[in-house]
């Protein structure tokens, strides 16, 4: 039942991983498909739709190829590790498909010189710097909840725990990592989980005072109106991930300190529901409101004239954005949803190598606490 269990949830991954790759041209801007940014009168060109149709029979048949060959690899060696391979073989597939797609179109913009006497044009509302759009905390509660409720049942469970706690099992259910009782050993996935959760708030807090996004094409009180809704979407949706994140440690955490004892298989689907409930209100949000709140743009409102500025030599790959002039540290996706560093800034390598070394320091810690 554990590596039925197992088998099943990282099949999940990938299907999910599938499916965000299929629909994220449809979540982006009209006017920038596949992180090429266009004037608004493009955006319904023969060439757009042909390279979309593309793009997703190729990320089908990426999908298959990997899916098929990861399990048939799966079943001859029975190997915990390869469902990972698998997964991460496909997110470097998708990315090669996306950015054939982008080199495809940048090229066919340059050829017929779509920006050719355009009026660009950037624009930015001061209220939204001196006003932010209001972060919906009530949705905040359910984290803290969970969160509290995780320290008040190892303040109670602390004393009765045995010397030795299990601390890890690997994908087969077996224990691999194990403790002196301390305070440390046994409340680390407390700090683990407070750590998380102090991150997510503060993520939405902060996405107020990111750079705005505005569409330059629309309206201006229809376009600071769409970003404000995809201010407040986004973080309802951070916020939901945290609650069911939290949910799911506290499941982790039962087991660690021997309150439940569901067995493996049946803890497993315990603590992956949470995460797959996260992961689908996620999904949904993105759907709902797009890229910068461009799934909210109504058909049919009135434009301004003006088309959006040519920034495509900023985006590196079509992904990595560099502009040593740009004074922004975060700036929204060119494909998918939410943010990413501007490796021109002086604090976004720093940044970028914390994330990174973040994950590597909290295994050092947890190989050290399991002596």
């Amino acid at each position: 039942m554990t590596m039925l269990a197992y088998y099943g949830l990282m099949g999940f991954v990938f299907l999910f991983a599938v499916v965000i790759q299929l629909i994220l041209p449809a979540l982006v801007s009209p006017t920038l498909p596949f992180g090429v940014r266009i004037p608004g009168a493009y955006a319904h060109e023969p060439a757009i739709a042909e390279i979309r149709r593309a793009y997703l029979l190729q990320t089908v048949v990426g999908a298959l190829i990997v899916g098929a060959a990861t399990a048939v690899l799966t079943t001859v060696t029975d190997e915990p590790l390869v469902p990972a391979g698998g997964l991460m073989a496909f997110l470097i597939v998708a990315w090669a498909i996306y950015y054939g797609a982008h080199r495809r179109l940048r090229a066919i913009k340059a050829d017929q010189g779509w920006y050719a006497g355009q009026r660009q044009a950037v624009v930015v509302d001061p209220a939204l710097r001196q006003h932010p759009t209001p972060v919906p905390w009530a949705w905040a509660l359910p984290a803290i909840l969970m969160l509290l409720v995780t320290v008040a049942l190892g303040i109670w469970r602390y004393p009765s725990l045995p010397e030795t706690l299990t601390t890890h099992w690997n994908a087969r259910g077996e224990p691999d990592g194990f403790a002196q009782k301390s305070i440390v050993s046994a409340f680390s996935p407390v700090a683990v989980q407070s750590v998380v959760t102090a991150m997510l708030l503060g993520l939405v807090w902060v996405i107020p005072r990111f750079r705005q996004e505005l569409d330059v094409e629309q309206q201006p009180e229809q376009a600071v109106a769409q970003y404000r809704a995809y201010q407040t979407a986004l973080s309802k949706s951070v916020l939901l991930l945290a609650a069911c994140t939290n949910l799911s440690m506290l499941v982790t955490v039962l087991q660690i300190w021997q309150v439940t004892d569901l067995g493996m298989g049946a803890t497993m689907v315990a603590v992956s529901v949470p995460i797959v409930v996260g992961l689908i209100g996620t999904l949904w949000f993105a759907v709902r409101v797009g890229q910068a709140g461009a799934r909210l743009r109504p058909s049919g409102a009135a434009t301004s004239g003006y088309v959006n500025r040519d920034d495509d030599r900023f985006w590196r790959a079509g992904s990595f954005y560099v502009n040593r002039d740009d004074p922004a540290l975060f700036v929204n996706k060119r494909f998918g949803i939410g943010w990413t560093l501007n490796l021109g800034h002086p604090l976004g390598w720093i940044i970028l190598l914390a994330m990174l070394a973040t994950p590597l320091v909290i295994t050092v810690a947890a190989l050290a606490a399991s002596g």
